[in-house]
């Protein structure tokens, strides 16, 4: 439920080599953008991100998501990731009835059960 929330990041780890990064929402909202990854490491579009676990809200492991893109700018990396699962996406809907009880004449019901 942390992915797609502005104010929520969490701590990954990106393909092979375990590349840190961290987690964000994206500016439009669709996918999400992986910050601070340091300029200097080797990472391609389609590696796999799972959680670090070095930041104590996921364990490490947790599939993420794949990378589908890589801008360079002058201090660090950022990739914008497609998450595994769209929890933003509602899928199943509950409706809610309310059942109001049935009045039963008493009087009927008498007869009914002493025939």
């Amino acid at each position: 439920l942390l992915n797609g929330n502005k104010k929520a990041s969490y701590a990954v780890f990106i393909g092979e080599n375990k590349v840190p990064g961290i987690v964000t929402a994206s500016d439009d909202g669709k996918d999400l953008s992986i910050k601070f990854i340091p300029i200097w490491s080797e990472i391609k579009v389609g590696d796999e991100v799972v959680t670090s676990g070095m930041d104590n809200i996921f364990y490490e492991g947790l599939k993420v998501g794949r990378i589908t893109e890589i801008n360079k700018q002058p201090q660090m990396k950022v990739a914008r990731l497609k998450p595994y699962a769209n929890v933003l996406k509602k899928k199943y809907f509950y409706v809610y009835k309310e059942n109001k009880p049935i009045k039963i004449d008493e009087k009927k019901e008498n007869e009914t059960t002493n025939k």
